[in-house]
């Protein structure tokens, strides 16, 4: 749900800034207020398709939102060639995880997902071997 990938979004914003979105509200009603009328300051370094993506993350209504955790993801993955840096996990690895989106779809606004397509982490491990062989 929505609820999820805001989540996410204050995960991934303090690690990116180092500071929990809402670091300058004070007091219980100002903390308590903030998610539910505004959206974190932009992170200064952070691309802006990223800061973009985290921002409708933390967006205060929830239908400005990705619809789920696996629509974050998959905006994240699209965002991810477009970054500066190296790259340290083994694209194989990324492949096989990607395998539990192939059959999802979306139905009246909920992520459906075949349970067929499910990758175990065995599948990841022997993968990381292979990769490493």
């Amino acid at each position: 749900p929505r609820s999820d990938v805001y989540s996410m979004g204050v995960v991934l914003y303090e690690m990116l800034a180092g500071e929990p979105p809402f670091h300058d509200a004070t007091g219980p009603s100002q903390i308590a207020r903030a998610p539910l009328t505004r959206t974190p300051p932009a992170i200064a370094g952070v691309p802006s398709g990223l800061m973009s993506l985290l921002s409708r993350a933390l967006a205060p209504a929830p239908a400005e939102r990705p619809r789920d955790a696996f629509a974050f993801a998959r905006e994240l993955t699209d965002l991810e060639p477009h970054l500066a840096g190296e790259r340290t996990l083994d694209a194989s690895l990324l492949a096989a995880r990607a395998k539990c989106d192939e059959l999802t779809r979306v139905a009246n606004d909920e992520t459906v997902r075949d349970p067929t397509a499910f990758v175990s982490n065995v599948d990841l491990l022997t993968l990381q071997s292979a990769a490493s062989a």
